[in-house]
């Protein structure tokens, strides 16, 4: 049932645009109050450019078309060239320009970017779960890397023997709205790379057997994954956060 929602949704959505940037948080979900750091990397073998060191993203709060969270952050506005395949990062303390905490919940980073020639302006879109438990939570024990399998697992500790269907994306530009829960996931979505996909916690709410499979193949490298999981328990349908993933050598 799980399964076939996620499907008729990604049916009914329009191809998603191709991602220019990978992207993955240094932990995700994040417990309130402790520092991030996005690290993004350049997918298309191009290279990139940014405009200016902090002008490239920005937090939006709760959805792509959420208040964007004020920032204490200043640059010159230069333009910064990004290496083929290269990396750049931000350090998230969780704080608005006030000094302030932001609450609990989710956070969009909007990314910005442009090809070499300036022909085109991309833009990318990267999650990330501000939470506690027991919220539902899915995790990964490492990162993804070529022809390697990296084990997952969901915890929802107030949902024992919950059914579950995790999917995986290769974007989270236009993200699919299941039965009204706005997902983390877009049309690219898929079971494919991905190992028990499908199943039910333990009496304990934890999964088991999930994990990330990626082919052994170079033309994986540098490419990103987004993987999330829909639980179905005793408070009805949720999402857990998402994962992205940038695939490494």
């Amino acid at each position: 049932m799980l399964v076939r929602l996620l499907l008729a949704a990604a049916a009914l959505s329009g191809a998603a645009p191709a991602q220019a940037i990978a992207g993955s948080f240094s932990l995700n979900p994040v417990a309130p109050t402790v520092p991030v750091r996005l690290t993004c990397t350049d997918t298309t073998g191009l290279g990139a450019m940014l405009p200016s060191p902090c002008g490239w993203f920005q937090i939006h709060q709760g959805s792509q078309a959420g208040p964007i969270v004020q920032l204490s952050v200043g640059c010159g506005q230069v333009i910064v060239p990004v290496a083929p395949n290269g990396t750049f990062s931000f350090n998230w303390n969780q704080r608005d320009s006030t000094g302030a905490f932001v609450p609990p919940g989710q956070y969009w980073f909007e990314v910005l970017t442009y090809d070499p020639a300036f022909t085109s302006r991309r833009t990318d879109w990267f999650p990330i779960s501000i939470q506690a438990p027991p919220t539902p939570a899915l995790t990964a024990t490492g990162p993804a890397r070529v022809g390697m399998v990296t084990p997952m697992q969901i915890s929802a500790p107030l949902e024992p023997g919950a059914v579950y269907a995790a999917a995986l994306a290769f974007t989270s530009n236009v993200p699919l709205v299941v039965l009204g829960l706005q997902s983390d996931l877009d049309a690219s979505l898929t079971f494919d790379f991905l190992q028990a996909p499908v199943g039910a916690l333990d009496t304990a709410g934890q999964s088991a057997g999930l994990a990330l499979a990626v082919p052994n193949s170079p033309f994986a490298l540098w490419q990103g994954a987004h993987v999330q999981a829909l639980i179905a328990g005793s408070a009805g349908l949720q999402l857990t956060n998402s994962i992205a993933f940038t695939v490494q050598p």
